[in-house]
């Protein structure tokens, strides 16, 4: 899984926006083969409360089609785990949502965020590779 270093810049700053409480975001990009590329991260606003997040039904449907718009498609999802680590709760593992990225920044501080990536399927959540492409993608390009 690749993410564009703007979507991952903004996905950490609004969850530094957002400290203490959680960060939601959906993110926009390509599946290419075995590959998830995320262009963009799109935060939603109001999104957390407290040790929990919720976004909005009316929201995500704007969102996705923000995306469409450019060109894109809602490869997943990302939320925040403020003073906590970057892995799945025992709630995030009943209720991410299956065959997608979902991305997890963990932190002891507002200014020290480590992200992991995961993917549940049909039966387990399973750890993903994640990489920092140093451009940001275009509406529509996803690169090799």
């Amino acid at each position: 899984m690749l993410a564009a270093a703007a979507a991952d810049h903004a996905l950490r700053r609004a969850a530094a926006a957002a400290w203490p409480r959680e960060v939601a975001a959906v993110l926009g990009g390509r599946h290419a083969g075995d590959t998830v590329h995320v262009a963009t991260c799109l935060p939603c606003p109001d999104a957390g409360a407290g040790d929990h997040f919720a976004v909005a039904p009316t929201w995500f449907l704007a969102a996705e089609a923000a995306l469409r718009d450019r060109g894109l498609a809602c490869v997943g999802f990302a939320h925040s785990h403020p003073r906590a680590s970057a892995a799945p709760s025992l709630r995030d593992r009943a209720e991410l949502w299956p065959d997608c990225v979902q991305l997890i920044l963990g932190a002891a501080a507002p200014d020290a965020w480590t992200v992991g990536a995961f993917w549940r399927d049909r039966e387990s959540v399973r750890p993903l590779p994640y990489a920092i492409v140093p451009y940001a993608i275009a509406a529509g390009e996803v690169p090799a």
